[in-house]
């Protein structure tokens, strides 16, 4: 078929309108019917179309593998099938699917105007990957993206709708942001990565990850309106990250690691549930003012850079914090019948009481440095062992319930 004119294609009667092969002009398409539109072949690849779009009523079939337009829109309106892998190529018009799209292939979309997906995507048949290019934005309001391969999104990503992102084995790529008041669910045995800042704009309502696969954050910072932030997977940082959750929990259940900066900003509680740093440590890691963090990983590491928690700190296993030269600062109290151990030739502060609520089972820093002891006591039921000199910032009693050693290796001043 070519077209000549600006053409409407109306079935009155719901009938099927199909295209058998190719599809080509510098004119609009517009197919109007209640039935089944099928595009057999590719639209506007000898000559782009200036348009194309389909009524809300019906189906649409594209089995020809591509739609090309002149800059020109491509909305279709109504249930769209995938019989081939296809790409739909706006130039800078807009791409609109407006209800749902299904089937076993791979869907590309390139447009540097906003490519909004309206329905949800592979909920009945998965798609194999979908793919959105680089420039313009991508509105994911239809709730959920299901393939069985990859999700790589070039643009700006935003959240009209609560949405979760299923990739079965395969990556899902967020290149550059994503904005959107509503939650983020992330599910994929593959990596999952974040491009840029997550909620930089407009926060989330909550960001989640599965367990399987792994996390990377190049973006610098994921934040939420008071909302959970849980990576239930292994995390990687590519950049000095901040993880801001106002009010809500923030939850790392995996291992963290990457030779960057890590702040964790929650008044909720913070819960590091595996090794940090172990692989490749971190450059620092700090947690704010407000709530409380629970150490449950066994260890934290860091390049010579500080560990400083601002808020209460409850040990869910026995714990290591490595900081080499880097201050080790526990700014609140600790609680938590857990051997703690902290090795650091800098400053270790304690500036709350230690085990005043739950003792310690004991206590243990490294030779070299200083401890400063300003929270007024030290609650063990076994051993304390300080092997670097000792300062104290207040009146200090040391206790061990179970007639522990408590042993000063060096000076003992203030």
């Amino acid at each position: 078929v070519t077209l000549g004119a600006n053409t409407t294609l109306t079935s009155t009667g719901s009938g099927a309108i199909s295209f058998a092969s190719t599809v080509n002009g510098a004119f609009s398409l517009t197919v109007n019917t209640g039935g089944s539109t099928t595009f057999g072949g590719a639209v506007g690849n000898t000559t782009a179309l200036a348009s194309v779009a389909t009524d809300a009523a019906g189906t649409t079939t594209i089995n020809g593998g591509s739609i090309t337009t002149n800059n020109g829109p491509i909305s279709l309106a109504d249930a769209v099938t995938l019989g081939a892998n296809t790409t739909l190529s706006a130039g800078t018009g807009n791409i609109t699917l407006g209800g749902t799209v299904n089937g076993a292939f791979a869907l590309t979309l390139n447009s540097t105007g906003t490519t909004t997906l309206a329905g949800a995507v592979g909920g009945t048949t998965a798609l194999t990957s979908l793919t959105t290019n680089a420039g313009g934005t991508t509105a994911i309001n239809g709730g959920a993206v299901t393939t069985t391969g990859a999700q790589s999104y070039g643009d700006a990503v935003t959240l009209g709708a609560n949405t979760t992102i299923a990739a079965g084995a395969g990556s899902v790529t967020f290149a550059s942001t994503v904005n959107g008041a509503f939650g983020l669910t992330v599910n994929t045995l593959g990596t999952t990565t974040f491009g840029g800042a997550v909620g930089g704009t407009t926060p989330l309502a909550s960001v989640a990850t599965d367990a399987a696969g792994t996390t990377v954050i190049n973006g610098g910072a994921i934040t939420t309106n008071n909302g959970p932030i849980s990576l239930a997977d292994a995390v990687t940082l590519g950049a000095d990250t901040t993880l801001n959750a106002g009010s809500g929990n923030i939850t790392l259940g995996g291992t963290v690691d990457g030779a960057f900066a890590l702040a964790l900003n929650s008044t909720g509680t913070t819960t590091l549930g595996g090794a940090v740093g172990a692989t490749t440590p971190l450059t620092s890691l700090t947690t704010n003012l407000g709530g409380s963090t629970v150490l449950s990983g066994g260890s934290i590491t860091t390049n010579n850079g500080a560990i400083v928690f601002n808020d209460a700190v409850n040990l869910g296993a026995a714990t290591t914090l490595n900081a080499g030269s880097g201050n080790v600062t526990f700014a609140s109290t600790v609680n938590g019948g857990q051997n703690l151990t902290v090795n650091s030739t800098g400053t270790t502060t304690f500036g709350g009481a230690v085990g005043g609520t739950t003792a310690l089972l004991s206590l243990t820093t490294n030779s070299g440095g200083t401890t400063a002891i300003n929270g007024g006591s030290v609650t063990t039921t076994l051993n304390q062992s300080y092997g670097d000199a000792v300062t104290l910032g207040a009146n200090t009693t040391l206790t061990s319930t179970g007639s522990g050693a408590i042993s000063f290796a060096s000076t003992v001043n203030g």
